[in-house]
């Protein structure tokens, strides 16, 4: 670590990072959730770990995921250097300022094309006693442009709201880092920002002017009422003919006695709003919606577009009349410069959390990443919690906590593994009541699922698959099933598009009549409730069947989930970083799952399991003529002594006692390799302790 000198002077710096560590370029482009912590400048360990472990960013997003749209202020600005300047000379450069200086990933290897050369990020933080920077959105953006226009060789893509960087994901020791400890804090004069002209559209390619203004779409318009306030999405959905007289929010007209301006849709179905205030000024008098919408963007030479509805937002290639005419060759154009995503590297993540109020998108321009939030549709109308815990219990019994465990995680969380419940049990005794209820939380995202392998398979953009009485006895199934829940990303194949990969987000649950619901491998029994994928129950017959349950239990959810759903969640947040549940929750192994991978055992690993635990315990001889003796029970056990144990236990489901011999050390039961010391062998070394079993004492 390289410093230019020590200073006395406190230099604690506010920085948001991740809350996981990427491994990959890939996995950090997915990491979206961040915390801010201090870094000191004097701290050389802190720093280096900070910047090869860690998304970070200046940006302050209050402890909500990065993006434009969670924007709250900035801490400094930071400089993502490919070429056009060296180290050396930046460090000149800014020998005047306090700065962190660190190589980025690609320094001095070949990228592309490019050849290798320096690489690296310019971190010049502003004076932390003046706190947060420039919380204004629109203030930041102007920032973030006259930062483009003074840093024109640093990549432009990451000034914005939303951006975040990468770590240092090579070798450590190729990981270099200066730090000025003194000199002046970076600072810009927001008087300057004042100046700087917005980028004029290439004149040879559009009709739009410069100084047009246009109603964007988070403008908030007063209306007639001077209490109630609208944007023209809100108003779009109302005004399906007719006009609406507002306030016009270009003019001084809010403060008149009567609104001056309509606002009205036309009939091609464009928004647009006439001001006579302005018009007597000599001013524009009528102002059109804002061509580019925050969802579009070109998908290489595709004019796309993101649609959302009250329970889903989807991406739809756009036609051009859906621009007017007039802003066509505007809209191609710059989005074409500004919003081009190469279709290889679009990513979807559809976000279905009880938190979310509304159907939300961001959408990450540089990550070619969209981000959409789904709310749950159940509305907290009736508060009776009781009801839905005693329906639970009279399903459940003893393992309603659990469900309601696995409940709350799905309600709000996302991309976290959760084991399969598996359901059986005779009709009517509510198995696929639970697993409707379930998927009315998101009904956009769950769908019914034959639990196999298919050509197609566009169900694993959802978030809940119900499998039922499909497939259950087949091992293709069982595999399949652990592929899934066992997978960070999925490969999809959807008729007529080309196969593409998404972060796993699907949870799964399976009812059947049949007495056994699943195919299992009884070598793969799981060893204790941390480590359990599936949880097999069955489900008891009710003494009386309500024929509106679902209807009773759907009116109460809603409440159910913003209480006491909400509050297991937070207590499992809580309590995350200590717990090694490998599914997110402990499942229990019940009974019926012991009972089923104990009978999915073949006569072979039935009489292998019979030879362990002789192996294990140890054995008498069966041979009173050759005097009491013992095989097995010992640290260690010799081939000859290991064929006498099966000689004795007369097992023949093999086809040799090597066969066993194999199996036991294939299960971690018996070395490979034979032991031996200075006099000789002394066999192969038992690995299973004896606590495994209940061993007689006679033969231990």
């Amino acid at each position: 670590m390289n410093y230019t000198s020590k200073s006395l002077e406190s230099q604690q710096l506010t920085l948001s990072i991740s809350t996981k560590s990427p491994k990959n370029k890939s996995q950090a482009g997915t990491i979206t959730e961040f915390k801010s912590i201090q870094i000191d400048l004097e701290d050389e360990k802190h720093i280096r770990q900070t910047f090869t472990t860690y998304n970070y960013s200046f940006n302050h997003w209050g402890g909500q995921t990065c993006s434009k749209r969670a924007y709250k202020g900035m801490f400094g600005i930071i400089l993502d250097v490919d070429e056009g300047m060296t180290i050396d000379e930046a460090r000149e450069t800014y020998s005047e300022y306090r700065y962190i200086i660190h190589t980025s990933t690609s320094h001095q290897l070949q990228k592309g094309e490019k050849p290798p050369c320096d690489r690296f990020r310019i971190i010049l933080p502003f004076d932390p006693e003046k706190g947060m920077r420039f919380p204004d959105q629109k203030i930041a953006d102007l920032v973030y442009d006259y930062v483009k226009e003074m840093f024109d060789y640093a990549d432009p893509a990451v000034f914005h709201g939303g951006a975040k960087f990468y770590p240092f994901l090579g070798k450590r020791e190729k990981f270099d880092l200066w730090v000025n400890t003194e000199g002046e804090w970076f600072d810009i004069d927001e008087s300057e920002l004042k100046v700087i002209p917005a980028p004029a559209a290439p004149a040879a390619t559009t009709t739009r002017q410069t100084d047009t203004h246009y109603i964007t779409y988070n403008d908030e318009i007063v209306m007639a009422d001077k209490k109630s306030k609208q944007t023209i999405e809100s108003l779009r959905n109302v005004l399906t003919s007719g006009k609406q007289p507002c306030y016009c929010p270009f003019c001084d007209d809010i403060n008149s006695a009567n609104a001056s301006a309509v606002i009205q849709l036309t009939q091609e179905g464009f928004m647009q709003l006439h001001c006579k205030h302005c018009k007597s000024e000599g001013g524009q008098n009528v102002y059109w919606e804002d061509p580019v919408e925050p969802g579009m963007f070109m998908m290489e030479d595709r004019l796309m577009r993101i649609q959302k509805n009250k329970n889903n937002a989807f991406v739809m290639r756009a036609k051009e009349d859906h621009i007017r005419k007039e802003d066509r060759n505007y809209v191609k154009t710059y989005l074409s410069r500004m919003r081009n995503i190469p279709a290889a590297d679009f990513k979807v993540e559809k976000y279905a959390s009880a938190e979310y109020n509304k159907v939300d998108f961001d959408l990450n321009i540089p990550d070619g990443r969209l981000k959409i939030e789904i709310p749950t549709t159940i509305q907290p109308d009736r508060e009776d919690n009781l009801f839905i815990d005693n329906w639970l219990m009279g399903l459940f019994g003893e393992y309603s906590g659990f469900i309601k465990d696995w409940m709350a995680l799905y309600c709000f969380t996302n991309y976290k593994q959760l084991p399969i419940i598996v359901l059986t049990g005779d009709r009517g005794v509510g198995k696929t009541t639970f697993s409707e209820v379930i998927a009315e939380i998101f009904p956009e995202l769950s769908t019914d699922w034959s639990g196999d392998a298919g050509q197609f398979n566009p169900e694993f953009t959802k978030k809940l698959l119900m499998v039922d009485e499909n497939h259950i006895s087949q091992k293709s199934q069982y595999q399949k099933l652990k592929a899934v829940t066992g997978n960070a990303y999925l490969s999809v194949n959807e008729k007529f598009a080309a196969q593409y990969r998404i972060r796993n987000n699907v949870k799964i649950i399976m009812t059947t009549n049949e007495p056994r619901p699943l195919f299992l491998v009884a070598g793969e029994k799981p060893t204790d409730s941390n480590n359990n994928n599936f949880f097999i129950y069955k489900v008891m017959p009710v003494r009386v069947i309500n024929p509106r349950i679902k209807e009773q239990i759907i009116e109460r959810l809603g409440y159910y989930i913003q209480t006491e759903l909400k509050q297991r969640y937070q207590n499992w947040l809580s309590e995350e970083s200590g717990s090694r549940a490998r599914y997110s929750i402990p499942c229990p192994i019940t009974p019926l799952a012991n009972d089923l991978y104990a009978s999915s055992q073949t006569g072979e690993e039935a009489d292998a399991e019979l030879v362990a635990e002789a192996v294990v315990c140890g054995i008498r001889d069966n041979d009173y003529m050759n005097g009491q003796t013992t095989y097995g029970g010992k640290d260690y056990i010799m081939k000859s002594e290991f064929n006498k144990i099966c000689k004795n236990l007369g097992v023949r489901s093999a086809r040799s006692n090597n066969e066993y011999f194999k199996k036991l050390q294939d299960t971690g039961i018996v070395a490979y390799q034979e032991s031996r010391t200075k006099h000789g062998r002394i066999g192969y070394k038992v690995l299973r302790n004896r606590d495994y079993y209940v061993c007689h004492p006679e033969t231990q």
